[in-house]
Formats: structure tokens, sequence, C-alpha cells
């Protein structure tokens, strides 16, 4: 069902989504001392690059392609981090 996340292309998506999000997080956390922020600021910037990437790509279509599915994968990185990051909630 998700042999196209095997794809080397779409792992560095979702491996890149993941850690934009926790570091974000861990720098909010840390600098801060605000972990709700960073959860949430660091899901969004993780996938306003996601968005991003395609929308660039989509201007440079000569070196780059546009795939919905690197947007999905990199909300997949996000959505595995954010999860492991809320166990981090639990008390």
């Amino acid at each position: 069902m998700f042999k196209w996340l095997k794809q080397p292309d779409k792992e560095l998506h979702c491996l890149a989504a993941a850690l934009i999000t926790i570091t974000v997080f861990f720098l909010m956390d840390t600098l801060f001392h605000r972990p709700n922020w960073g959860y949430w600021l660091g899901s969004f910037i993780a996938f306003a690059s996601s968005l991003g990437k395609e929308i660039y790509d989509s201007f440079h279509r000569g070196e780059h392609s546009v795939e919905f599915l690197d947007i999905f994968a990199g909300m997949i990185g996000i959505g595995v981090m954010d999860l492991i990051l809320s166990l981090r909630f639990i008390k």
C-alpha cells in the first residue's frame, strides 16, 4: 500500500519534515520554555516548507518535478514526529 513511500525521494521528504518538526520543538522548548508552541510551530513550519518546496519545483519544472506525494510524505513525517512528541505531554 505504501510502496511509493520507499522511494529515496519520498524518504528524504519524510525525514526532512520530521527533522524540522523536532528541531523547532526543541528550540522553542529550550530557548523559550514553550513546548506547546514548539509542537504547533514545528508542524506548521515543516508543512510550509514541504509546500514551499513543491511551489518552488513548479517554477523550475526543467530541473524538478512537482508531486503531491512529496507533500504527503512530508505530512507523514510530521505526523509521526508529532505522535512521538505528544508522548512527552502524557502524565
